[in-house]
């Protein structure tokens, strides 16, 4: 499969993993802004990135990341090799190496216009993992009476700071309703929230990241708004 040939849309599947927030950010997008505006402005600041091995130019040999075919930075150099790896693996199955990326606009353009996030390991994303990506933690208000199922959770990980579980939302009463071991045990607050409404209109699974710290404080790893 050619990678300018995959879909580019943030509601498929990755191939790579997003491990519950792990990022890092591409170099080199300065000499692409013409090309990050394209992408912008086709397809959001939320899509699906493809990692190939750059054949030729200058920088041939890096781990080049694209969009619908539109080259928009490198892997920094450091983390190149792992990648490459994990690129001949998927090429050898004939799969594309893909993952969740967002663009944002700096606001500070001394040192390029845009930031590209880079929401992957060099490692195939696991079958149970959840659906959403981990882009933002958005604190879960919870309802009254539920401290020991939240207890309970905790004590399954013995002496662990923060645990990460995979949970479920619903819309319900316009509210996003937030489950964990299919037990409503909060709400998220009130906002746009336009890619969970995406998401659920596609009828992709609304599985999340539930991340619980020993103060019981709860959020959930989602899409930014």
């Amino acid at each position: 499969m050619r990678l300018e040939d995959t879909s580019v849309s943030w509601l498929d599947w990755p191939t790579l993993t997003a491990e519950l927030g792990r990022y890092f950010y591409l170099e080199d997008t300065s000499y692409f802004e013409d090309s990050l505006l394209d992408v912008v402005s086709q397809y959001g600041t939320l899509v699906m990135a493809g990692l190939e091995r750059k054949v030729t130019g200058r920088f041939a040999g890096a781990v080049r990341v694209s969009v619908g075919g539109i080259e928009v930075g490198r892997v920094p150099s450091g983390e190149a090799r792992r990648y490459l790896r994990k690129i001949w693996q998927f090429r050898d199955v004939g799969l594309p190496t893909t993952c969740r990326a967002v663009i944002a606009e700096t606001e500070d353009h001394r040192f390029g216009r845009f930031l590209v996030q880079m929401f992957a390991l060099p490692k195939p994303r696991v079958e149970d993992e959840p659906f959403l990506p981990p882009l933002k933690a958005v604190p879960v208000h919870q309802d009254g009476g539920l401290t020991g199922l939240i207890e309970q959770t905790l004590a399954r990980h013995g002496g662990d700071q923060v645990i990460t579980n995979t949970g479920e939302l619903s819309l319900r009463n316009n509210a996003w309703r937030v489950s964990l071991d299919g037990e409503s045990i909060g709400s998220l607050m009130p906002r746009a929230y336009v890619h969970l409404h995406e998401a659920e209109a596609a009828g992709c699974p609304l599985t999340c990241g539930i991340r619980i710290n020993r103060s019981l404080r709860v959020t959930a790893l989602i899409p930014p708004d």
